[in-house]
């Protein structure tokens, strides 16, 4: 599916227009998407007032293979005039390159943050932003991919708090606060995998969650005798925790 059928190493995104895809007030909708390329918004999954009521959508299964430059690949959206919803949908990719990956953007009435998606198996190659949410809480991230990704993953304030991530390793600086601050991600985020410094690749956790300022407290086995330097987190040594009187 094409849009803009054009290809180029520098797109014009702010030219590009319509979805690709649209789920809107969608459920137990199976989507699948081989190739999607020269939109505004790749995929989109939304909620909207119907016949005056608040609606959504939910438990939608989408499978695509690559979203190409698109100015953003998965759109998470609802309309300003209800408290609409997009909850408990899962999306398993694929790849994604363009300007942003995964956008999650609040809806002026909506009260309900974006809670119980499903995101499995996503390389974020060649991207701008990979993930970028707003009003985005207690969503599953499995087996991400980062690369050549300038900003990584952005969990923007205390309403896109309490996600779960699990990844065999990323890199410390793949996370970036909603305020700028580098190696910081939203509180309450956790992450199941090893949790690497920048650029030295020392494992400063294999378990980490992140702390009501978003630092990571990370849980390792044996860290090595450079890891407190180079970690950005605040490292807990499981071996002294377990020797201890």
């Amino acid at each position: 599916m094409v849009g803009v059928p054009w290809y180029s190493d520098n797109p014009n995104y702010a030219s590009l227009l319509g979805s690709g895809i649209t789920l809107d007030n969608g459920g137990g909708a199976n989507v699948v998407a081989q190739f999607v390329s020269g939109f505004k918004n790749g995929i989109v999954l939304k909620g909207s007032m119907t016949d005056g009521k608040a609606n959504g959508s939910q438990y939608n299964k989408v499978q695509f293979g690559y979203l190409y430059q698109n100015a953003v690949g998965i759109l998470l959206t609802t309309d300003d005039t209800g408290t609409n919803w997009v909850n408990e949908n899962t999306i398993t990719g694929g790849r994604i390159a363009g300007e942003t990956g995964l956008l999650a953007v609040k809806g002026a009435q909506q009260t309900d943050p974006y809670n119980g998606n499903k995101f499995y198996n996503i390389g974020f190659e060649g991207l701008v932003n990979g993930i970028d949410t707003s009003f985005f809480k207690f969503n599953y991230i499995i087996s991400p991919r980062f690369e050549q990704v300038q900003n990584g993953i952005n969990f923007r304030g205390g309403w896109s708090s309490d996600n779960t991530i699990v990844a065999t390793a990323l890199k410390e600086s793949v996370f970036v606060s909603g305020t700028g601050t580098d190696y910081r991600t939203a509180p309450r985020t956790v992450f199941f995998g090893k949790l690497l410094t920048n650029p030295g690749q020392v494992t400063s956790g294999e378990y980490s969650f992140a702390d009501q300022d978003g630092r990571f407290i990370s849980v390792n086995m044996a860290p090595s005798s450079t890891v407190n330097t180079e970690s950005k987190s605040r490292v807990l040594s499981l071996t002294d925790l377990l020797h201890k009187p």
